[in-house]
């Protein structure tokens, strides 16, 4: 959502999809779309599509306080972007486009190898700066020059000023661990990344540690200008994912996710009721963990993406399978899936 309460979404679709505009109509396997609404009442306002005739994802979106947007995810094969035809370098890259809030195009930025690349989260500050992280496998260069090469999957986490050029970029990973970058957040100046890590890898000199060859959570953040301000890890023996973050108005931290087992950010241990629950976790700014919360049933529940409005309510989305509790609610659902809203104080 912008300043002005309009809002977007990005996502990917098969065949064709209308949201009260023109219908887009996939030119392949399956496209990108990014979509805008009012915020008062729905209504639809513009929207766009990356085509390729190979599968193209829409993974993140933000907008900035003057009302540029953002979005970033993958591509395979010759894509379509805002009529300029791009093609990848590998299996597929990943794409950072800019466009006004009326939807106009602003410029484009692509990046990857001969391998697999992936942009998967975005967000801004209060200067206009955009950040990106996601995964890369091989190398990649963001701008800034080759990151690392890896042999597995590693993140990467880099700026551009809002005029597309680069500022700074980050990589890391590669060795024996995979590590996926999968939320990001800003507080206006700094920026906040969580995912997770199957393996120790490094960031800068500080280790996230491997821990039984099962999937751990990590959480980092950074300065604007692109310096290490903290980075940790948790979790427990059953593997365990952070899929979204978020700040606070008091500039406290949430991350959300699914763990199995047991989970825990240093503090007692939460354990899980089912096959796998939903968590969220609190932690400072300067990443010291304040509370975590954990729900579910017998079944399966994941937290995907995590919100916290003015007054410091916190709102989850996630997925769960078959019946479910939530904060002491009961939830009916099919065990093929269902979605969720959970809103927690």
């Amino acid at each position: 959502m912008d300043n002005a309460g309009n809002v977007y979404v990005t996502g990917q679709f098969f065949h064709s999809v209308g949201f009260g505009g023109p219908v887009l109509t996939s030119g392949g396997d399956s496209d990108a779309f990014l979509v805008s609404f009012k915020a008062a009442d729905g209504a639809y306002r513009w929207s766009h599509q990356v085509e390729s005739p190979k599968s193209v994802i829409g993974y993140g979106v933000a907008a900035a306080n003057n009302g540029i947007v953002y979005f970033t995810g993958q591509f395979g094969g010759t894509a379509t972007m805002a009529t300029k035809a791009i093609a990848s370098k590998g299996h597929y890259d990943s794409y950072l486009l800019s466009y006004s809030s009326a939807g106009k195009p602003r410029w484009i930025r692509t990046f990857g190898d001969s391998d697999y690349d992936s942009g998967w989260d975005l967000a801004t500050d209060t200067t206009g700066n955009v950040y990106i992280s996601g995964r890369y496998k091989g190398t990649i260069n963001l701008g800034g020059g080759s990151l690392p090469a890896s042999t597995k999957d590693a993140m990467f986490i880099a700026s551009f000023k809002s005029t597309g050029t680069p500022r700074w970029s980050h990589g890391y990973g590669g060795g024996g661990a995979m590590v996926w970058s999968l939320g990001l957040a800003s507080d206006g100046s700094n920026v906040f990344v969580t995912g997770s890590h199957l393996g120790a890898f490094k960031v800068e000199k500080t280790t996230m540690p491997a821990l039984n060859n099962s999937w751990q959570i990590f959480a980092a953040s950074f300065t604007g200008s692109g310096g290490l301000r903290w980075a940790r890890s948790a979790g427990q023996n059953g593997s365990d994912m952070a899929q979204g973050v978020a700040v606070g108005p008091k500039g406290n931290v949430f991350i959300t996710g699914r763990f199995y087992g047991g989970i825990s950010f240093g503090g007692p241990n939460k354990g899980c009721a089912g096959a796998s629950d939903l968590y969220v976790a609190s932690l400072t700014n300067l990443g010291v963990t304040r509370w975590v919360y954990a729900a579910g049933g017998k079944n399966q529940e994941m937290g995907y993406g995590i919100g916290v409005d003015g007054q410091g309510l916190i709102t989850v989305t996630g997925e769960y399978h078959g019946p479910s509790n939530l904060g002491g609610l009961t939830l009916p659902g099919a065990a093929a899936g269902d979605l969720f809203l959970l809103q927690i104080k």
